[in-house]
């Protein structure tokens, strides 16, 4: 080869190593922010958490002894786990029958119905909780009403949410 393909070819080797970082950031798929969770206080039966900066409450709970992250969700009939959490806490998902239906925002989604032994935010604990396994659609498990209507109380005062059993 002569030195100017060559030249040619070292100049084109040159280009792409500058400039494939920059491409290959631009067709990745985009990330959500990393946002600092709000803080959550662990009490003796009571357990406060703050609000994150987009409103929604978030709570780091067990369920079966394994830790799942979950939305609080009034407006949520059950808990809702999603397929990779229930899995996670050892439901064999292939074997359920996925015969409810629910509305959610995003339409009507099949369910399985399921019994947890126990869930648990911070030291606040409630035995045989019904929940839904939702198979598609749902990112984030849900701490619905038949965790939370089994408290004592729960309330928002100003951004702060707090569950007493």
């Amino acid at each position: 080869m002569s030195r100017t393909l060559w030249a040619i070819v070292g100049l084109v080797i040159v280009v792409v190593a500058v400039a494939l970082p920059d491409v290959l950031t631009k067709l990745a798929p985009p990330q959500a922010p990393q946002q600092p969770r709000a803080q959550a206080v662990y009490e003796s039966g009571v357990v406060k958490l703050s609000a994150e900066r987009n409103g929604h409450f978030l709570a780091q709970g067990k369920v079966d002894g394994t830790f799942v992250e979950f939305v609080i969700d009034t407006g949520a009939t059950l808990v809702a786990l999603s397929r990779l959490d229930a899995q996670r806490i050892g439901i064999d998902v292939n074997a359920l029958r996925f015969d409810y239906t629910v509305r959610t925002a995003n339409g009507e989604v099949p369910t399985a119905l399921v019994e947890l032994r126990s869930v648990s935010i911070g030291d606040i604990t409630v035995k045989n909780v019904q929940a839904n396994i939702i198979d598609e659609g749902l990112d984030q498990s849900l701490l619905g009403m038949s965790f939370l209507g089994r408290l004592r109380s729960f309330e928002i005062e100003q951004s702060r949410l707090i569950l007493r059993q």
